[in-house]
């Protein structure tokens, strides 16, 4: 998950690099910001998206067949204990 929305940021990253660069509004203190923006981007990939990566795998691993629970035995009403036991009637 963290991995696809670091792809995303990426993309964004760059279509407004593009965009800025077409405009010839990236110069100065914006191709400034937008070197901290990279440094920050490389970082959280760093942090967040490297080690996911490398301990969990995207593959399934499979553990052979499953065992299946034992069907549940149904009890008639008569045989339940406690069922259908009244209590005296005084008068």
């Amino acid at each position: 998950m963290l991995t696809k929305l670091y792809i995303a940021v990426w993309a964004m990253w760059a279509a407004l690099g593009l965009g800025g660069l077409a405009a010839g509004m990236l110069n100065g203190y914006p191709l400034v910001f937008f070197g901290m923006a990279a440094f920050g981007l490389i970082y959280f990939g760093m942090m967040f998206v490297l080690p996911l990566t490398i301990t969990h795998p995207e593959i399934a691993i499979d553990n052979g067949p499953a065992i299946a629970p034992a069907p549940a035995k149904l009890i008639a009403a008569d045989e339940r204990p406690g069922f259908c036991v009244t209590a005296p009637h005084h008068v």
